[in-house]
């Protein structure tokens, strides 16, 4: 007949064994959530860079890591003008008498714009961000350079 002591033993080691199980289960969970947004990512900068605007993310992948901590800001076009034309920094923001005019050079029709919203929010729904227009700066900024 096992001793108390014997008993109690097992019985804090079986506790013991649930807990690194649910623990290893718990390490597993965020690994594949890791491993599940980093595949996001590469299927992200595929599908952009078959759009011409983009070809960039067909030579580099951009450092991330500031498209998801975005910074504030007073006005949309203040994210933009520098980078983009003003016909298509309307197309993103609509102008004010006293706004941000388009500086840069690149250009994006209506369809290009849109394109690059839908980018910009699957971006934010993957890296659960609230500012799609941040992220679509981003984006802009990296196909200027």
């Amino acid at each position: 007949m096992p001793s108390a002591k014997h008993a109690l033993f097992h019985m804090y080691s079986d506790d013991e064994s649930e807990e690194e199980i649910e623990e290893e289960t718990d390490h597993e969970k965020i690994y594949k959530q890791i491993c599940d947004l980093n595949q996001e990512e590469m299927n992200f900068f595929e599908d952009i860079s078959s759009i011409g605007a983009f070809y960039r993310f067909n030579i580099a992948y951009p450092k991330t890591d500031h498209w998801n901590k975005p910074r504030k800001y007073n006005n949309v076009r203040s994210l933009f003008y520098k980078s983009v034309d003003e016909k298509t920094l309307n197309l993103i923001c609509p102008r004010n008498h006293y706004d941000y005019i388009g500086e840069g050079t690149f250009y994006l029709d209506k369809d290009l714009v849109d394109t690059l919203f839908m980018f910009a929010e699957r971006w934010c729904v993957a890296h659960d961000i609230k500012d799609v227009f941040w992220v679509a700066s981003c984006i802009i900024q990296f196909s200027c350079i």
